[in-house]
């Protein structure tokens, strides 16, 4: 059955103030069932014994986590990896009302397409895509050129959709990054299957471990954040712990690391067991 993707034309951004700043804190509240995942007190020690130097280093820990959240919620509601069918939806009613796109609430991702096929005159498309996006350009698109604009965008985009998907790089990010995290106090990751039920109390199989539990700890603040974001958003989650703990494992993640960490060097799963 198809989807029917609605125009996003009320986008408000990251706020890498305040939205991250409520993440970091939802992290901090769940401080030591963390720090007791990861492993981090084997290597420190606990609190409640002589000489606990592990204090800081936990605060950096879970503010470096935070980051990795923060990062995670960006991609999915400003780094332009939505479905390109969702994109055309907002550039359909961009043709039809060519004035949505001076009031600035147009999704970016969408707007950013639709700034790579404006053209003045003859020039290369793209060429003066600030005519779009930036308020202080002396010149603005007419009618006639936003629907021409928008209608190369969302052809450009219908070749996209037909080659497939578009990979979900915000759970690559996670499982690339937290996988990082973990092996720092564990030399391995650790996965099993145990019982369990379904909602409707059905026996099925579940994928458990300390990794999986880590994750589920810590992904709970980035899952209340995408479900606090309108339908529209697209990545409204909840994310799984297993699913990211399968891409760590067993996903490839090395051109993950040359697109986003600048390095060539191997990056390969690490083991299970």
């Amino acid at each position: 059955m198809s989807v029917k993707y609605e125009p996003e034309l009320d986008h408000v951004s990251f706020d890498w103030s305040s939205d991250a700043a409520t993440i970091e804190a939802d992290l901090f509240g769940r401080r030591v069932q963390i720090l007791s995942k990861v492993g981090f007190y084997l290597e420190y020690g606990t609190p409640d014994e002589p000489g606990y130097i592990g204090d800081l280093a936990s605060i950096h820990l879970i503010r470096e986590i935070a980051g990795i959240l923060a990062r995670a919620a960006a991609i999915a509601v400003d780094g332009g990896f939505k479905a390109s069918h969702r994109l055309i939806a907002t550039l359909r009613a961009v043709e039809q009302d060519p004035s949505l796109v001076g009031s600035r609430r147009v999704e970016p991702e969408a707007l950013g397409s639709f700034a790579q096929s404006y053209q003045r005159a003859d020039e290369p498309p793209g060429t003066f895509w600030f005519d779009v996006t930036e308020p202080w350009t002396p010149v603005r698109p007419t009618a006639a050129q936003i629907r021409i604009a928008a209608k190369e965008a969302m052809r450009r985009l219908k070749g996209e959709a037909r080659r497939g998907r578009r990979k979900k790089l915000m759970v690559e990010h996670l499982a690339f990054e937290l996988r990082g995290i973990f092996l720092r106090f564990n030399p391995r990751i650790k996965r099993h299957s145990v019982q369990s039920a379904d909602r409707n109390g059905r026996p099925k199989q579940v994928e458990a471990g300390p990794f999986i539990e880590f994750l589920e700890e810590v992904i709970a603040p980035l899952n209340d954040y995408l479900r606090s974001l309108p339908n529209h958003y697209g990545e409204r989650g909840p994310l799984s712990a297993a699913y990211i703990a399968r891409i760590a494992i067993s996903s490839d993640l090395k051109e993950y690391r040359r697109r986003f960490r600048g390095s060539s060097a191997s990056s390969s799963p690490p083991s299970t067991a």
